[in-house]
């Protein structure tokens, strides 16, 4: 696999583009060895994004080889590997916006407690209604995956 995403880095960056992964499908040797990890075009293409985990638009070696390592076997690894990388998406997502994981309180929630209770609690309960919703939203779409 590591000769493989070598194949594919055309700039020798270290890094594979989601351009670079497309234009490989227009390599007969390096197609022919995509094709060997026994997934179709279009499911490479679907992979590449799902590796993708933090939406850069490039993967490093260890997420390829890691991620297409992951995925081989039978669809519902593919699926189950699909939701844990949405699931993981929407955690950074969240802890992005508001500086802690799920559930967590932050120092500045902590002095909020003391400065003004009723606002903290409305702040927390209004983060773990959304948290709810996307897990749902989440489990949701792994489902639909998991029927296919």
């Amino acid at each position: 696999l590591k000769d493989l995403f070598l194949a594919l880095d055309e700039d020798e960056s270290g890094l594979v583009t989601l351009d670079e992964f497309e234009a490989a499908f227009e390599v007969p040797t390096t197609k022919a060895k995509l094709a060997n990890l026994g997934f179709s075009e279009e499911e490479l293409k679907a992979l590449f994004k799902i590796l993708d985990a933090d939406g850069e638009g490039e993967l490093s070696v260890n997420e390829f080889v890691s991620g297409i390592q992951e995925v081989q076997g039978d669809a519902r690894s593919k699926n189950l590997f699909a939701c844990k990388q949405k699931t993981e998406g929407i955690n950074r997502a969240l802890r992005k916006r508001w500086g802690a994981d799920a559930g967590e309180e932050t120092e500045d929630e902590e002095d909020d407690d003391e400065e003004d209770e009723g606002k903290s609690r409305k702040k927390k309960k209004s983060i773990q209604c959304l948290i709810k919703k996307l897990a749902e939203k989440s489990f949701e779409s792994c489902d639909r995956m998991d029927s296919k």
